[in-house]
């Protein structure tokens, strides 16, 4: 009778963490895959996936820092043009949930066809997600560009002669002529007066 008892409670003690996580775990399976069938949708302009999964409060920051409301944002959302060709899929996703909310952090990597040319763009997105009695709705999103400098290189004044910069200093009455790739003038202001 005890081994029953200590059976029973062993299994109940392990199995109801498993119930929570398992259920979290649908939830974040579930905000992926509808996180990614969004982006399916961005190249075509479906806008029908986004209205489905759009919440009426809506709103969107861009990478460029432009504010959008759900009506706004869906105007916006049309098919690539002709000679362009895009897809997008995600690399990183983490989810947090609380209740009936979710934030979701991830990267996409976006490859764009560009009239033959191939380009490639990272992003990383913020999104708040609400659990409704119709499924999650997207409540709010901030994209950003991750942006990354390409290698530096060096330039001896020598290989570039024609990049001079004139810098006029207030001690000074006769401008001073430098190579722009070694020295930037003050401000940015280069020659003018």
């Amino acid at each position: 009778m005890r081994r029953r008892t200590l059976a029973v409670i062993a299994l109940l003690w392990a199995s109801a963490p498993v119930r929570a996580d398992s259920t979290e775990d649908q939830d974040r399976v579930e905000l992926r895959r509808i996180t990614q069938e969004m982006l399916d949708a961005i190249a075509p302009g479906d806008t029908a996936v986004w209205v489905r999964n759009l919440h009426e409060s809506f709103v969107h920051l861009d990478e460029n820092g432009t504010v959008r409301n759900r009506t706004e944002f869906l105007k916006e959302l049309t098919p690539l043009p002709a000679g362009l060709v895009g897809r997008i899929e995600i690399d990183t996703f983490r989810a947090t949930l609380v209740e009936n909310t979710a934030v979701v952090a991830y990267e996409i990597q976006e490859y764009l066809d560009y009239h033959g040319q191939s380009l490639r763009t990272r992003f990383r997105t913020l999104d708040t997600w609400l659990r409704t009695p119709d499924g999650w709705r997207l409540l709010g999103e901030h994209t950003e560009a991750v942006l990354k400098d390409p290698p530096a290189i060096t330039l001896s004044p020598r290989r570039c002669p024609s990049m001079k910069v004139s810098i006029r200093s207030p001690r000074r009455s006769r401008p001073r002529f430098v190579p722009a790739m070694v020295h930037s003038p003050p401000s940015g202001r280069g020659d003018r007066r």
